[in-house]
């Protein structure tokens, strides 16, 4: 699992989730932290991979290729500006009138 609700405290040991053993953590371990990503098959090829919170586009020649692009791509976008969550995104479709070409 991804996050086994665990967490290692400054003695090495672990603690629940959000505990500290009394002790104030000097080294911050790194969040784990979840974008969408959203992969539109290339007209070329391939997959454009885009992250709609960053605003971060990348390619690649496969889905996985494509998610390890965006992956470096939003890391290296949240390294020089940090966002802040305001809760979970709401993924939804709409559909519109228009013509296939």
């Amino acid at each position: 699992p991804l996050d086994s609700g665990l967490r290692r405290n400054d003695e090495g040991g672990r603690t629940g989730a959000g505990g500290r053993r009394g002790m104030k953590r000097k080294n911050r371990l790194r969040d784990r932290l979840v974008y969408n990503s959203l992969l539109i098959p290339a007209q070329e090829g391939g997959f454009v991979a885009m992250n709609p919170e960053t605003g971060t586009h990348t390619q690649g020649e496969s889905v996985e290729e494509a998610l390890t692009h965006l992956r470096e791509a939003v890391e290296m976008y949240l390294e020089e500006f940090p966002l802040e969550s305001y809760g979970r995104p709401l993924l939804t479709t709409i559909e519109v009138t228009g013509h296939v070409a």
